[in-house]
């Protein structure tokens, strides 16, 4: 999904069907609120987070690019 089409909508993590629980925490505790904050962090900085790894990370970002996409329908 491209930045600017992201940008337009931000959606609260709390708000993304498909993330656990555990990794919905995990996110707020670390100050990751919203896909903005989400798309914004460097990668690098988002695997410093105990228990994020990149195949978890990837399935974060898809879950919340899909449901920024079904807002946008």
């Amino acid at each position: 999904m491209k930045q600017s089409i992201w940008r337009k909508k931000k959606v609260d993590i709390k708000d993304v069907v498909g993330i656990s629980d555990k990794l919905r925490s995990l996110l707020i505790d670390n100050d990751i609120n919203d896909s903005n904050n989400l798309f914004d962090a460097k990668e690098d900085e988002l695997l410093e987070i105990k228990g994020l790894g990149a195949k978890t990370l990837e399935k974060i970002k898809d879950k919340v690019t899909e449901h920024l996409q079904s807002a946008n329908d």
